[in-house]
């Protein structure tokens, strides 16, 4: 019993290093790619109003590829000033504004950075909704402001932009993972909100790998276990959309787990863990097989 406890100990704290790590990695990535789509968007149709913003636009491109966000983001300003209409100016000047925010400082002046951002996206989608540079701007933009501190209605507005992507584009794998992603965040905040709960007036404390007693249990899977198998649902999408999608394998693993914690028998929650314990294996091979080996002279 006590080696199953250490054990089940460290893969808790591996969950919440691993979830530290793949924030960041998951905010530069989806960031590129919203760069990348937003930055791709054909021209839009010449109009008297839109001559001068297009100008500054392409000014503002050349500075956001330089990596200077500070003058990217004054020509996007005047841009969208210049041309109020321009959902591209707006979506340009978001993506910039984004790519100041840094993950992890809780500081008033970094938050304010965000929500600037997320004004931003929110007046592109205002003029069209089927944007998805936008739409996945602002679910990882506030994604990210949700974590500090802690704001699960935040989160599942969040997961509400990167699910109507999955409505318009349904063979895009990055929306899925991001669906799956917050379902794992909500529900292992919620797992760990129970478990401080009950070790309030418990004596001795509830260890964080050890079963959920029965109520817990309970009241567990019925606010959660929807969201949980939604998760999983969805990173299984993930994962047949995407061949190797190892951030998606390794987001599976962490879903089984809480699956784990709403089982009511101990054979079924190690089933679960099995499952998990089987998906890290999967990551680690990938991650193996996808070093690259130095090359021979």
């Amino acid at each position: 019993m006590s080696r199953v406890s250490t054990a089940e100990a460290q893969r808790v704290r591996r969950e919440s290093k691993e979830f530290s790590a793949l924030r960041s990695v998951c905010f530069c990535v989806c960031l590129l790619f919203v760069a990348g789509a937003a930055l791709a968007q054909g021209p839009q149709p010449p109009a008297p109003e839109a001559a001068h913003a297009n100008e500054l636009l392409k000014e503002g491109a050349q500075a956001f590829k330089r990596k200077d966000y500070a003058a990217a983001i004054e020509l996007f300003q005047k841009a969208a000033e210049a041309d109020p209409g321009s959902v591209k100016a707006h979506v340009y000047l978001a993506t910039a504004r984004a790519f100041t925010y840094v993950p992890g400082d809780a500081s008033e002046e970094n938050a304010a950075r965000a929500r600037k951002s997320i004004a931003e996206f929110r007046a592109a989608l205002d003029l069209d909704s089927t944007n998805l540079a936008a739409l996945d701007g602002l679910g990882t933009m506030l994604f990210h402001l949700a974590q500090q501190p802690y704001d699960q209605q935040k989160l599942m507005e969040a997961r509400s932009f990167h699910y109507r992507h999955t409505q318009l584009k349904p063979d895009d794998a990055e929306p899925h993972y991001w669906v799956g992603l917050i379902d794992w965040v909500i529900s292992f905040h919620a797992n760990s909100a129970l478990r401080a709960d009950y070790n309030q007036n418990s004596n001795p404390a509830l260890p964080p790998a050890d079963p959920l007693p029965a109520p817990l249990v309970d009241q567990f899977r019925d606010q959660y276990g929807w969201l949980v198998d939604d998760g999983i649902v969805h990173m299984k999408k993930a994962i047949a959309l995407r061949a190797g999608y190892d951030d998606a394998l390794a987001g599976l693993n962490l879903l089984y787990r809480q699956k784990a914690d709403q089982s009511g028998s101990p054979e079924e929650r190690a089933g679960y863990f099995q499952i998990a314990d089987e998906l890290v294996r999967q990551v680690k091979e990938l991650k193996q097989r996808n070093v690259v080996s130095p090359t021979s002279p």
